[in-house]
């Protein structure tokens, strides 16, 4: 009889460790390229003209006008002076050419006009989905 519970644990163990060595442990890296979570590829566009361009960023900016007007949560900030219009101009178009990012665009509008995370956060969101 303790020959027999012996064999039993010895097989099972045995399986066991067999079976284990068959398991997906191990130290090796993957093959697979990982993506980086919210990191986004980009397709490559073929060349626009400088007019191509920037017709485009105006419909990306007419677009982006008719969210904001169907939006009663968004709150105007004054763009007041031609200095402050030419700046929201660049900044809207580095952002849409993708120059800088949508977290860049957030903190240099929220330096010149604190409390409008939200419309800049629109503005973004609104430009970088075209």
């Amino acid at each position: 009889m303790m020959k027999t519970n012996f064999g039993s644990i010895l097989l099972a163990a045995s399986i066991t460790v067999m079976g284990l060595s068959f398991t997906a442990c191990s130290t090796t890296t993957p093959t697979v390229p990982v993506k980086k979570v919210g990191e986004k590829k980009i397709p490559e566009e073929p060349s626009m003209t400088e007019e191509e361009k920037h017709l485009a960023y105006k419909n990306a900016m007419r677009n982006v006008g008719g969210q904001i007007q169907a939006d009663p949560t968004y709150q105007k900030f004054g763009l007041n002076t031609d200095e402050d219009k030419n700046w929201f101009t660049d900044l809207t178009y580095k952002v849409w050419d993708r120059q800088i990012s949508r977290g860049q665009f957030i903190a240099m509008g929220l330096e010149k006009f604190p409390g409008h995370s939200y419309e800049f956060e629109l503005i973004a969101d609104g430009l970088l989905a075209q």
